[in-house]
């Protein structure tokens, strides 16, 4: 019998071409590998009952599908592609402390020096399942790689809006983007339309950054009276540049931004025109 491999695919537009280089090594090892998607991964894994499962993290959202594995008596390893948020890496190796039980992974790949020294040193994990294998992600390569990669614009921060859900592996709900193409932005905004419902992810995809990095998340109703979002206004403004898919809109003036971390709403302020400050004759030095 094949000895059988799944290695669940995160966002495919920044996994998939790593991860099927992955498949292809192991296949050559002769191991009977599957490219299972992430948000299918609950039903596929369980009924191809591999001998391991190389996941694409450890975070609270997953661990008790990890542990269904493991009763399973499937072998699990962590191929982590999101790394450590941010550059707290032995924050980073306490959270998946207190997420992980120490013994149902069999092994962690880790992205180099730094992060394998964090989980030593706070004892995450056995030292014998530690394996520093490289960065899986191919949207940190080296050049000449890199220039076949989406542009962003560098030095700048940027307001984000865009239908359905930022970052979902499923063109139907929204813009399949990676976190490096749009980690320069301020604030991002999910926009559901009428003949587009999809409920909001609420920032779901980026968790990890988008609170790291303390940036604004809104998200419009349609069904919503007080969620507006004043296209008219945005049609109006100076257009920088125009592609197929996105439209880059540049303001003159800053807009302010405001948000109730206790009520979870907030308001985008458009830039208020400046106002001439008349002089008083009577309070006038006369130069």
């Amino acid at each position: 019998m094949n000895y059988k491999v799944c290695l669940i695919i995160d966002n495919p537009l920044r996994d998939l071409e790593g991860m099927t280089l992955i498949a292809w090594h192991l296949a050559k090892k002769k191991k009977e590998c599957y490219l299972v998607p992430m948000y299918c991964q609950s039903f596929d894994v369980l009924a191809i009952k591999p001998d391991v499962v190389v996941v694409n993290y450890i975070r609270p959202n997953n661990i008790n599908m990890l542990l269904r594995y493991k009763k399973e008596n499937i072998k699990i390893a962590v191929l982590d592609t999101e790394g450590s948020p941010g550059n707290d890496m032995e924050g980073f190796a306490k959270k998946v402390a207190q997420i992980a039980q120490r013994n149902i992974i069999s092994l962690y790949c880790l992205w180099g020096d730094e992060q394998y020294n964090a989980f030593k040193k706070e004892n995450t994990f056995e030292k014998n399942i530690l394996r520093i294998t490289g960065c899986p992600r191919y949207d940190f390569c080296a050049e000449p790689y890199r220039t076949t990669l989406p542009k962003v614009i560098k030095g700048e921060k940027f307001i984000l809006i865009g239908p359905g859900r930022w970052g979902s592996a499923d063109p139907w709900l929204g813009v399949p983007v990676n976190w490096d193409q749009i980690s320069q932005a301020k604030v991002i905004i999910e926009v559901g339309m009428k003949d587009f419902p999809v409920d909001p992810s609420f920032g779901s995809h980026f968790f990890q950054n988008v609170t790291s990095m303390r940036i604004g998340y809104f998200t419009i109703d349609h069904k919503k009276k007080k969620d507006v979002l004043d296209m008219k206004w945005l049609r109006d403004q100076h257009v920088n540049s125009v592609t197929k898919y996105t439209k880059w809109i540049r303001l003159k003036d800053p807009v302010t931004v405001t948000i109730d971390g206790q009520t979870g709403e907030g308001v985008i302020i458009k830039p208020l025109n400046p106002t001439k400050e008349l002089m008083d004759e009577a309070e006038s030095t006369g130069i």
